[in-house]
């Protein structure tokens, strides 16, 4: 038994020519829309982390809630594979509250995200993230 092969007419293949024109950019960019998300969100991700590397220091006493440098520095060690990090970014901001008689440390962290993005479908020029941690019993 012999197999013909059957070949496709022309008018097909232009077809498929045509179709992969119309969604290749379609699934382009929805790759870089993938792919800015997921660079925002690991800037989210580093930036809560930061602040929080950053109350935990100086939620241990009084001394190293009001060193402020130190609490910049811990802070920025979770942030340094960032781009544009520098010595005014993140900046951090480290102040002490009281609730009801507890008193807490509040660390902000501020990120400027300006000219770090690939394809900037999610424009976003800065990223904040704040946490709130106890004192520690003295």
């Amino acid at each position: 038994m012999i197999h013909r092969i059957q070949r496709r007419p022309a008018g097909r293949r232009a077809a498929a020519a045509v179709e992969a024109a119309i969604v290749l950019p379609i699934l382009l960019v929805f790759l870089a829309a993938v792919i800015d998300l997921g660079r925002l969100g690991k800037i989210a991700d580093s930036l809560s982390n930061a602040a929080r590397n950053g109350a935990q220091y100086g939620s241990t006493n009084t001394t190293t809630a009001a060193d402020t440098v130190g609490i910049r520095a811990k802070a920025v060690t979770e942030v340094a594979q960032l781009p544009k990090v520098s010595s005014g970014n993140p900046s951090v901001t480290a102040t002490t509250v009281t609730y009801s008689g507890t008193q807490f440390i509040q660390v902000t962290v501020t990120y400027d995200m300006t000219g770090t993005s690939f394809f900037n479908l999610f424009p976003v020029n800065s990223m904040t993230r704040t946490v709130q941690m106890p004192m520690m019993p003295q």
